[in-house]
């Protein structure tokens, strides 16, 4: 491997000293504030060569023009500013911002949805931060931020929790669309293709508004690439230690004018339990038409899983389908409108048993409304959306000693209509210790309306019946939830000291899921306590710090200082826990009163002018009842570094987690290991020739377990099950774009 390491570095320098580029590097700020501007777009005049900034309004990219040139510097909310280069030492950016007070200046484009509801801690990660961290799946790139766990099976499925709650606590939006299955509310981040997203944002916190009910844990907002350049990129990953371990994707962008279109075709494949091959296929087009007053967009999604036995056959199948679409820009005279359509189908075969024969379809519609209204002090959002929800199922059960058949077929629809404004009131009140007080304040009402039909058919003979379920469940149920929210925030600086502090208080509720519902249903009366589920109740109380120093100059050895903290309480009336059993199905049922709460910490900062950064966390959860909460470790700690210069990338990430309760058929136990820990390697080479850029990356999952990649069947893991997340992998990965 040194020798493999060796020959990369060589060819890195070779092909370097081919091609004469020019590197591009500074920071963009806001020029008041001096805060950090994510999403900044950079071009270099003349060319389509440029970059992002992250989310330390930092960039770096490279092009074949000599000095000097002129980048031009555009983001949506800033007017935009035109810098000669000369040099190539860093550049700091400033930026004003577009809309000022007393002006009537029309901002065009898409507004953060996240940053249009009541203020919460958010984390927001870039694809090309993603890229830095060697991720390779969804689960990777969330896994070292503070508050945010992930837990995976040996097939594979992704589940994450923020703040210890239970997964389908947390909902997963892909360009606002839900991706949380109708049935169980889970989502499986292993459905995604990591290489389409060009931003992720976590929001941690259990009260938000503009995402509906039901969010206790928070939210993951994933937004995809859209059109915007004529460019051809092509992925292709292989597993060193593992031949099965394959990514591969391909993509294509076109834009005419206003008019933009692309596509992209991705497959990824591994071992998840060692043996069976598990491989996704994902397909996605895309358009975009941008007129000068706003921006019309359109995506289809498709995904296919396949479950591929050791003797060659396909187990089962199933496949997701996710279209969009939407508008953003002014209505006639009335601007900051946000119009959005999609719809989601999920479809499941499964053979697995040789006696049972099972197909799963679901399917998922939305619309939405949201309008934004702009004063000098006071911001509104206004936003009605209607979403419904279907899930069927075909069971066909054989008895092979009289050769009948029993079909059961079920129908569960939901649907909800929401009404939500969010309203922020900026304070012009003079105050020493803040340059900036928001008030803020969001209510939403939901509306929902849960049927279900059953039929059962058997043998020659048919029945139908429409079952209402036991304990008092109806065929038709109606139920009403309300969200509120309030709160304050502030922001402030001295020197070169800036702040952001924010305190929030907020109730949320939950339905049950239909899973639930059809578990109480079919469950006997004695253990399904004798009625309806009843709806999860949520108070929490949220507090963020996050304090920031910045050196006047980017050339400085520490250009950046960052901390961050949050504290939360929530406290839960009715929540849903699960007795279970050896011998049938568990048993959903309402637990009166139970508590989580925690804090989390980061230290981070920039050094050398950002050519190292480093951040340590560490996370704390108390834990009222494990029962309710199983799987979540009590306390976590991670570290990164990371090198980045125009050429090279390294990076290095660890984290440990802390004990945990693990749920074994009901009963909870200290899990067999106190503690994990893992640490990972990503050596990224770039370099460009001609219009090719080209990266050749290194990458080493688990860097010191002894685990194997592919287990023998000789060998001896000490009983502990074979797990792909705790195995050393080592992988390499080459990208080219054009």
């Amino acid at each position: 491997m040194a020798a493999l390491i060796s020959y990369i570095i060589l060819l890195s320098v070779m092909t370097t000293s081919l091609s004469a580029t020019t590197v591009v590097r500074g920071q963009v700020v806001d020029r008041k504030t001096r805060a950090p501007l994510l999403g900044a777009n950079i071009l270099a005049v003349g060319t389509q060569d440029g970059g992002v900034t992250d989310e330390g309004g930092r960039f770096q990219f490279q092009t074949d023009r000599p000095l000097p040139l002129t980048i031009e510097i555009t983001h949506i909310s800033y007017q935009t500013v035109e810098v000669l280069v000369t040099s190539d030492t860093p550049l700091v950016i400033t930026m004003e911002q577009a809309l000022l007070k007393g002006e009537g200046v029309t901002i065009t484009g898409k507004r953060s949805w996240i940053t249009s509801d009541v203020s919460s801690a958010v984390v927001a990660l870039t694809a090309e931060s993603i890229e830095k961290l060697g991720a390779r799946d969804l689960g990777d790139a969330l896994r070292p931020l503070p508050s945010v766990s992930i837990t995976v099976s040996n097939t594979g499925k992704q589940l994450v929790s923020i703040r210890g709650s239970n997964p389908n606590e947390v909902a997963v939006f892909l360009d606002g669309l839900r991706l949380n299955d109708t049935h169980t509310g889970l989502t499986d981040l292993s459905v995604i293709d990591l290489n389409d997203l060009e931003r992720v944002e976590v929001v941690k916190g259990g009260s938000t508004t503009l995402f509906g009910q039901g969010a206790f844990g928070g939210v993951v907002s994933l937004t995809s690439r859209l059109p915007d350049s004529n460019r051809v990129t092509f992925t292709r990953g292989y597993g060193i230690s593992d031949d099965g371990d394959q990514d591969l994707s391909f993509a294509a962008t076109g834009r005419l004018g206003m008019f933009a279109a692309g596509g992209r075709y991705s497959g990824k494949s591994r071992h998840y339990d060692g043996s069976t091959l598990y491989t996704n296929i994902f397909h996605s087009l895309s358009a975009a038409v941008d007129p000068d007053f706003g921006q019309l967009a359109a995506k289809y999604y498709r995904l296919e899983n396949f479950l591929q036995l050791p003797s060659g056959d396909v187990a089962q199948s199933d496949h997701t389908t996710l279209t969009h679409l939407s508008y953003s820009g002014p209505i006639h005279t009335s601007p900051d409108w946000n119009l959005f359509l999609g719809q989601r189908t999920w479809g499941w075969i499964d053979h697995f048993f040789s006696n049972l024969e099972r197909q799963l379809d679901e399917g998922g519609m939305i619309g939405r409304i949201t309008h934004q209204l702009t004063g000098d002090q006071l911001i509104s959002t206004l936003q009605l959306d209607y979403e419904r929800q279907d899930f069927s199922s075909d069971n066909i059960t054989f008895n092979s000693e009289d050769l009948t058949q029993t079909r059961e077929l079920d129908q569960w629809v939901r649907t909800n209509l929401g009404y939500v404004a969010v309203i922020r009131f900026l304070s012009d009140d003079a105050n020493p210790l803040a340059s900036k007080i928001r008030w803020e304040a969001s209510l939403r009402r939901d509306q929902f309306r849960t049927t279900h039909l059953q039929q059962i058919q058997s043998g020659i003979a048919e029945t139908v019946t429409d079952t209402p379920g036991k304990g008092g469940n109806e065929v038709n149920r109606k139920d009403n939830s309300l969200i509120s929210r309030f709160g304050v925030r502030l922001e402030g600086n001295a020197n070169l000291v800036y702040y952001t502090f924010f305190v929030n208080q907020g109730s949320n509720q939950r339905l049950p899921t239909l899973n639930d519902l059809a578990l109480n249903a079919s469950a006997p009366e004695e253990e399904s306590q004798g009625f309806p589920l009843k709806k999860e109740r949520l108070a929490t109380t949220d507090i963020g710090l996050e304090i920031i120093y910045r050196s006047p100059t980017y050339l400085t050895q520490i250009v950046e200082l960052r901390f961050s903290t949050s504290f939360f309480f929530n406290q839960y009336d009715d929540k849903i826990a699960y007795r279970y059993f050896d011998d049938r199905l568990p048993v959903p049922l309402n637990i009166p009163s139970t508590k989580i709460s925690g804090y989390d910490l980061a230290l981070g900062g920039g050094l050398w002018a950002n050519l190292i950064s480093t951040q340590i966390a560490y996370q704390r959860l108390n834990l009222d009842n494990p029962l309710v909460f199983p799987n979540k470790p009590e306390s976590r700690f991670s570290y990164q570094l990371q090198l980045d210069i125009p050429w090279l990338v390294v990076g290095y990430d660890y984290y440990r987690d802390g004990p945990q309760f693990i749920l074994f058929n009901g009963f909870v136990g200290a899990q067999s290991l106190t503690s994990r820990e893992s640490a990972n390697l990503n050596i990224m080479l770039r370099w460009k020739i001609r219009r090719a850029q080209l990266s050749l990356r290194y990458i080493v999952r688990n860097l010191f377990s002894d685990r194997p990649a592919v287990p023998n069947r000789s060998q001896d893991l000490g009983g502990v099950p074979f797990q792909y997340f705790e195995a050393h992998r080592e992988i390499i990965t080459l990208r080219v774009q054009l």
